[in-house]
């Protein structure tokens, strides 16, 4: 990636994670949800954070989801 505010790491074939960085907010993005649970426990261990757990905002840019469908997408 290009972006120094976004970093991606992927684990897998199949396993990603993205890290959407903005001041003090971090963004995660992951399709796998213990790879969630681990990085939120490593975060949480080595800085001083709060999850507030699904974002439907980051800078003003509405995130919206359809489980259903398995889309994520802005507006």
């Amino acid at each position: 990636m290009d972006e120094p505010c976004v970093l991606k790491k992927k684990f897998s074939r199949s396993d990603v994670v993205y890290l959407i960085l903005y001041v003090n907010d971090i963004l995660q993005i992951e399709n796998n949800i213990h790879l969630l649970k681990s990085l939120n426990i490593w975060l949480s261990k080595n800085f001083c954070m709060i999850d507030i757990r699904e974002a439907t905002y980051i800078i003003r840019i509405k995130i919206y989801r359809d489980k259903y469908k398995r889309l994520l997408g802005l507006s």
